[in-house]
């Protein structure tokens, strides 16, 4: 679904989205990035509209990109490093257990 690029741009610049969640506030968003935003915006909603001159609608823009894209990485299964296998370790039924009645030792008789 995303490339590697689009993965590499949105992780080089989660700078801009973490600032916006933490002071409420964007800085330094150059007209390229929105427009690569929008783009990315529309991998996860094709019909995603936004005005790139209006400030609160780039941070609803960065917003949901960056909401869809934390989902999508959830969703994407874990790989494990060439070097390391799964463990796997044989099922062995549970032998049954004979139960021996017992004498209670508190009763008198």
């Amino acid at each position: 679904m995303l490339s590697q690029d689009q993965q590499d741009f949105l992780e080089q610049n989660r700078p801009h989205y973490d600032t916006l969640i933490k002071a409420d506030f964007l800085t330094n968003l150059g007209y390229q990035v929105k427009e690569e935003l929008l783009n990315t915006a529309r991998v996860f909603a094709p019909a995603y509209q936004a005005n790139l001159w209006c400030g609160p609608c780039v941070c609803d823009l960065v917003k949901f990109v960056y909401t869809q894209y934390d989902k999508w990485l959830l969703a994407q299964p874990k790989e494990l490093p060439a070097d390391v296998q799964r463990a796997t370790f044989p099922k062995h039924d549970k032998p049954e257990i004979a139960k021996k009645k017992r004498k209670n030792p508190n009763k008198n008789g």
